[in-house]
């Protein structure tokens, strides 16, 4: 685990956090982090959370977060809340959606419709 929440930690995050092949909890929430998420990412299979809320991270959604669900079987909490990302949501399979538990996008600047395999998912913990 990587649990970092609540500090000062400013700048961005280093794409060598792909490196880390057996992280199952990443938590930087309450920090002063920004940039763009990286790409490498999307790549841990290990994940089960996966929490970078309220920093400053910006941009959109990568399509890549798709592949993270269906790489990473165990996740089940997906935090992108309290960022300045925009864009909208990129579509995700609905069978790589069966472990998610939550899924926090809200407090950016997200735009357009939400996309239907989301929309259509069995637990009421999905946070649009």
């Amino acid at each position: 685990s990587l649990l970092a929440f609540r500090n000062t930690l400013s700048g961005n995050m280093p794409t060598t956090i792909g490196h880390l092949l057996e992280l199952k909890t990443f938590d930087i929430a309450e920090n002063r982090l920004s940039g763009r998420i990286p790409e490498e990412i999307y790549s841990l299979t290990t994940l089960e959370r996966f929490i970078i809320s309220d920093n400053d991270f910006e941009g959109t959604i990568s399509q890549s977060v798709g592949n993270l669900i269906s790489n990473a079987p165990s996740l089940r909490d997906l935090y992108l809340d309290g960022n300045a990302l925009d864009g909208a949501i990129p579509d995700i399979p609905i069978d790589t959606l069966q472990t998610l538990e939550e899924f926090l996008i809200n407090h950016n600047g997200i735009t357009g419709t939400m996309p239907a395999s989301i929309c259509i998912l069995r637990n009421d913990t999905i946070n649009p």
